[in-house]
């Protein structure tokens, strides 16, 4: 269910995260999504029974507990349920309420990324921007189907791995 980014650099993550056991959101317990805290930073993935990609998302400042939660809260107009909107919205379209029970039955792996990886002086918003670009990166190569890959992205080649994609040289390992 979940992974530390850093073994991973080398290889190509999309691939390796389809090989990850996980379960869907809504059958795991608080106490699993708490025992990932350190990093509380990453990204995560949601994919269906199939592992074909639906939403890959980005957990910068909020713990994974409560970022992936968020993407289940039922209110119409919250601000970070941005994968339950996503499923509203792209055709053919939901209703809200099976949006929220896609989310929940969404199977997810969480890959930390957290403070090993970054050197001392590499400030949050310098890796906000790496993982932002990682996160793309797999939103485009593991076809999200929910996610807007932004129109001026240019993504990396598929064969890329995960330290050429954040940057060899702002890489502490």
């Amino acid at each position: 269910m979940h992974i530390n980014i850093a073994p991973f650099l080398d290889r190509q993550l999309g691939r390796e995260i389809q090989g990850i056991p996980s379960r869907a959101l809504g059958s795991l317990t608080l106490r699993e999504l708490s025992a990932f805290q350190t990093p509380c930073n990453g990204l995560y993935v949601f994919s269906d029974a199939d592992n074909y990609c639906r939403y890959v998302g980005l957990c910068s400042s909020r713990s994974f507990i409560g970022r992936l939660s968020a993407h289940a809260d039922p209110r119409l107009d919250y601000n970070l349920n941005n994968f339950t909107k996503a499923a509203v919205r792209v055709p053919p379209g939901m209703p809200h309420e099976a949006a929220v029970e896609l989310v929940l039955s969404s199977k997810v792996v969480l890959i930390g990324a957290g403070a090993e990886l970054w050197p001392s002086d590499f400030n949050s918003r310098l890796r906000y921007g790496r993982l932002g670009t990682l996160e793309k990166a797999l939103q485009h190569h593991m076809a999200a189907r929910f996610n807007k890959v932004p129109g001026n992205f240019r993504p990396p080649a598929r064969e890329a791995s995960i330290r050429q994609i954040l940057g060899n040289e702002l890489l502490r390992v």
